[in-house]
Protein backbone atom coordinates (compact mmCIF):
# COMPACT_ATOMS: atom_id res chain seq x y z
CA UNK A 1 0.00 0.00 0.00
CA UNK A 2 1.05 3.15 -0.83
CA UNK A 3 -0.24 6.56 0.37
CA UNK A 4 -2.41 7.54 3.68
CA UNK A 5 -2.03 9.48 6.57
CA UNK A 6 1.60 10.85 8.02
CA UNK A 7 2.33 11.38 11.49
CA UNK A 8 4.76 13.95 12.47
CA UNK A 9 5.86 13.57 16.03
CA UNK A 10 8.32 15.83 17.29
CA UNK A 11 10.95 14.68 20.25
CA UNK A 12 13.75 17.34 20.47
CA UNK A 13 13.29 21.25 20.42
CA UNK A 14 16.85 23.16 20.45
CA UNK A 15 18.67 25.66 19.69
CA UNK A 16 19.76 23.83 15.78
CA UNK A 17 16.82 22.80 15.21
CA UNK A 18 13.39 20.74 15.77
CA UNK A 19 13.93 17.28 15.57
CA UNK A 20 10.92 14.29 14.79
CA UNK A 21 10.12 11.55 13.31
CA UNK A 22 7.56 11.12 10.22
CA UNK A 23 5.83 8.15 10.04
CA UNK A 24 2.71 6.38 8.41
CA UNK A 25 -0.07 5.37 10.51
CA UNK A 26 0.63 1.83 9.50
CA UNK A 27 4.26 1.59 10.07
CA UNK A 28 5.48 1.45 6.50
CA UNK A 29 6.96 4.54 6.23
CA UNK A 30 9.62 5.90 8.97
CA UNK A 31 12.00 8.79 8.73
CA UNK A 32 13.51 11.61 10.47
CA UNK A 33 12.66 15.49 10.74
CA UNK A 34 14.50 18.24 11.24
CA UNK A 35 12.71 21.91 11.21
CA UNK A 36 14.31 25.26 11.56
CA UNK A 37 14.22 26.28 14.99
CA UNK A 38 12.41 29.90 16.07
CA UNK A 39 13.00 30.23 19.82
CA UNK A 40 12.32 26.68 20.18
CA UNK A 41 9.26 26.07 18.08
CA UNK A 42 8.84 25.59 14.20
CA UNK A 43 6.34 27.34 11.68
CA UNK A 44 4.48 24.06 11.30
CA UNK A 45 2.14 24.56 14.42
CA UNK A 46 0.20 21.13 15.94
CA UNK A 47 -2.46 20.09 13.98
CA UNK A 48 -4.27 19.12 11.24
CA UNK A 49 -3.55 19.75 6.93
CA UNK A 50 -3.83 18.51 3.97
CA UNK A 51 -0.12 18.29 1.70
CA UNK A 52 -0.01 18.06 -1.72
CA UNK A 53 2.12 17.52 -5.05
CA UNK A 54 4.09 20.69 -5.65
CA UNK A 55 7.31 21.45 -7.24
CA UNK A 56 10.42 22.27 -4.73
CA UNK A 57 11.39 25.29 -7.11
CA UNK A 58 14.57 26.34 -5.48
CA UNK A 59 15.68 22.37 -6.95
CA UNK A 60 13.17 21.75 -9.39
CA UNK A 61 12.55 18.21 -7.15
CA UNK A 62 8.68 17.31 -7.20
CA UNK A 63 7.71 17.05 -3.40
CA UNK A 64 4.51 17.69 -1.18
CA UNK A 65 3.54 21.06 0.15
CA UNK A 66 1.72 21.40 3.98
CA UNK A 67 -1.31 23.33 2.92
CA UNK A 68 -3.85 25.43 5.71
CA UNK A 69 -0.34 26.22 8.20
CA UNK A 70 -1.40 29.82 9.77
CA UNK A 71 1.12 32.47 8.97
CA UNK A 72 3.14 30.60 6.34
CA UNK A 73 3.47 29.52 2.71
CA UNK A 74 5.25 27.27 0.75
CA UNK A 75 6.13 24.71 3.96
CA UNK A 76 7.39 22.10 1.92
CA UNK A 77 9.10 18.44 2.59
CA UNK A 78 12.51 18.30 0.66
CA UNK A 79 15.81 17.79 1.26
CA UNK A 80 18.33 19.30 3.64
CA UNK A 81 20.64 18.06 6.60
CA UNK A 82 21.21 20.92 8.59
CA UNK A 83 18.86 24.04 10.01
CA UNK A 84 20.10 26.43 8.01
CA UNK A 85 18.64 24.14 4.79
CA UNK A 86 15.33 25.02 6.01
CA UNK A 87 13.33 28.19 6.37
CA UNK A 88 10.53 26.38 7.83
CA UNK A 89 9.95 23.33 5.95
CA UNK A 90 10.78 19.73 6.65
CA UNK A 91 13.95 18.32 5.99
CA UNK A 92 14.11 14.25 5.60
CA UNK A 93 16.69 12.39 6.94
CA UNK A 94 17.45 8.98 7.62
CA UNK A 95 19.38 9.61 11.12
CA UNK A 96 21.04 11.53 13.19
CA UNK A 97 24.43 12.90 13.77
CA UNK A 98 26.25 15.45 16.13
CA UNK A 99 28.81 17.48 14.67
CA UNK A 100 31.05 20.64 15.26
CA UNK A 101 30.44 20.26 19.17
CA UNK A 102 27.50 19.18 19.27
CA UNK A 103 25.36 20.68 16.26
CA UNK A 104 22.58 17.77 15.36
CA UNK A 105 22.16 17.19 11.74
CA UNK A 106 19.98 14.73 9.35
CA UNK A 107 22.05 12.67 7.29
CA UNK A 108 20.95 10.77 4.30
CA UNK A 109 18.48 13.17 3.23
CA UNK A 110 18.28 12.19 -0.65
CA UNK A 111 17.46 8.75 -0.01
CA UNK A 112 15.07 10.01 2.16
CA UNK A 113 13.42 12.25 -0.21
CA UNK A 114 13.85 9.61 -2.57
CA UNK A 115 11.68 6.76 -0.12
CA UNK A 116 9.28 9.49 0.67
CA UNK A 117 8.52 9.97 -3.10
CA UNK A 118 8.30 6.79 -3.64
CA UNK A 119 5.78 6.28 -0.84
CA UNK A 120 3.02 8.52 -2.60
CA UNK A 121 3.72 7.33 -6.18
CA UNK A 122 0.45 7.96 -7.62
CA UNK A 123 -1.28 10.38 -4.72
CA UNK A 124 -1.62 13.77 -5.38
CA UNK A 125 -2.37 14.56 -1.92
CA UNK A 126 -2.68 13.18 1.83
CA UNK A 127 -3.64 13.54 5.29
CA UNK A 128 -1.26 15.01 8.12
CA UNK A 129 -1.24 15.16 11.58
CA UNK A 130 1.49 16.93 13.48
CA UNK A 131 2.01 16.46 17.02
Amino acid sequence: MTGGRLILARDLYREDGVFGDLISEHGELDLLTLERSYGLLPKLPKGEYICKRTIWHKKGIPTFGITGVPDATRILFHTGNKEQDSEGCVLLGLSRIEVNGGVMLVTSSKVAHKQFMAYFEGCDEFPLTVL
